[in-house]
């Protein structure tokens, strides 16, 4: 049997050595209660080490850093997300790698890009050699959960990988559901709502027991289309008494924007309900979009054939009081790569795994070192079987940003201080520039280790295309 941690069998704990640090009245005590016990011929346990931190990981799907009001967004959507922004710290600028849910899910929990990886598409599985932030804490003792809130999550896509629980089952079709497409009637439900996924993280947190770290996967699918939020969240992100518009995209936008009070009224709840349990100051708080949304920008509606911001700038929100001040301000840019190495190099304090392609930026959140604004930041289209263009990357450097489509080999560069909208390709006008920031998007593909093609079973497409994932 192995010794209780800073108790080494058969020998006294009584040692009043290597005190000499300590001041005379704290001294004073500790002589005081050492020789109590030892006059006795107690051997007295060490003192148990301090409780290690909780995390709990919040991630939004579908929702656009620009229109949440936690970022300056003019409409109020985020309230409990700005709240959160004041008590620690909010990234301007964070990427996802891809602008699709089980690549970006993928990509945050193994801190691999999803080429590495493999998930290079929704439905794809996470091979099981790819080990989890979720295996990593279990095996230093903690207990974790995930309540995540639609299908391209299920655990048959691998992510369940470490979770002592995986809660994915969204309960059978109901009446009326919007899940008959294509003229077939499915069993299950695809999502459910930010409401019963809130209710069941709630639960988890308040049945916690409190000599035990955790770690809990929340998931909100409800910015995704298609857009219906509850009535009194899509009145409270307009003026009362503000029309309904006309416009077709001005309308989704509304509705859109309701779905993101919605989920963030989810978030808010968790909070509380962590609050009400006092676990406020010993638990790390990671909320996270997996992606954005096109808003019909660049003449797409939705997310996952393009790159451009609307897509891939999400927002990141941490805090963990005493360690992350209150309103701090990281300007990055941070892929969500780093998620991972960031929160085990907290927790863990200063381990780093090997193998990870992400880095930890603790030190940034912990106001010791300034974020690399020329840090490049990689990405990728999420593939496409059935359009011309198989392939799309990307690389931010600093104010600029490339892509490169194949197999047309069409290119294009923004300079996003002057143009954040990506509106003026300048790759012929700055040829220089875009060779440069091509033979670094050349540098990072040929690092991946890249993954072959996995197989969808027809039933599986059939559920992504009633998503809109399948084309």
């Amino acid at each position: 049997m192995f010794a209780k941690r800073g108790v080494v069998p058969g020998r006294s704990t009584c040692s009043r050595t290597g005190t000499g640090g300590l001041f005379p009245h704290v001294l004073a005590a500790v002589t005081l209660l050492a020789s109590t016990g030892c006059e006795r011929g107690e051997k007295r346990p060490a003192a148990a080490p301090p409780p290690r931190m909780n995390v709990l990981f919040i991630s939004i799907d579908t929702i656009r850093a620009d229109h949440t009001s936690a970022y300056g967004y003019k409409y109020d959507t985020t309230p409990r997300l700005a709240r959160l922004a004041a008590e620690g710290a909010r990234v301007v600028d964070a990427y996802a790698p891809m602008a699709t849910t089980g690549p970006s899910h993928a990509t945050m929990m193994t801190s691999l890009y999803p080429m590495t990886h493999g998930v290079v598409k929704n439905a794809y599985a996470l091979d099981e050699k790819h080990i989890t932030l979720a295996e990593r804490l279990k095996a230093r003792g903690y207990a974790t959960a995930a309540i995540v809130s639609s299908f391209p999550l299920d655990r048959k896509f691998g992510l369940m990988q470490g979770f002592d629980r995986y809660d994915d089952d969204f309960g059978p079709r109901q009446p009326g559901s919007p899940l008959n497409w294509e003229g077939r009637k499915l069993a299950r439900e695809f999502d459910r709502p930010a409401s019963a996924t809130t209710g069941l993280a709630a639960d988890w947190i308040r049945s916690r027991p409190q000599d035990q770290p955790f770690f809990l996967w929340v998931h909100f699918f409800d910015p995704h289309t298609p857009y219906a939020p509850p009535r009194e969240f899509q009145d409270a992100v307009r003026p009362s008494g503000t029309p309904w518009p006309a416009d077709p995209l001005a309308r989704a936008a509304w509705q859109y924007d309701g779905e993101i009070r919605f989920a963030d009224d989810g978030v808010g709840r968790v909070l509380d309900a962590l609050d009400a349990k006092g676990l406020r100051d010993s638990t790390l708080v990671v909320v996270v979009g997996d992606h954005g949304e096109g808003l019909g920008d660049h003449g797409h509606m939705e997310h996952g054939i393009h790159i451009y911001e609307e897509a891939v700038r999400v927002p990141l929100l941490l805090r963990l009081p005493s360690r992350i001040k209150a309103g701090l301000v990281v300007d990055g840019p941070i892929p969500l790569l780093d998620l991972e190495p960031t929160i085990l190099d907290f927790v863990l304090d200063g381990e780093k795994p090997q193998g990870l392609q992400g880095e930890s930026q603790r030190a940034v959140f912990e106001s010791r070192e300034k974020s690399n604004r020329d840090r490049p930041i990689f990405l990728q289209r999420r593939l496409f079987e059935s359009v011309k263009i198989e392939e799309k990357y990307g690389v931010r450097i600093g104010k600029w940003k490339y892509f490169l489509a194949e197999p047309d080999n069409a290119r294009e560069l923004y300079d996003l201080s002057r143009d954040p909208g990506e509106l003026e390709n300048l790759a012929d006008l700055r040829p220089r520039i875009a060779r440069t920031l091509d033979a670094a998007l050349s540098v990072w593909r040929k690092e991946q280790k890249g993954a072959p093609p996995q197989q969808l079973s027809a039933e599986d497409i059939e559920r992504l295309r009633a998503l809109g994932y399948v084309h």
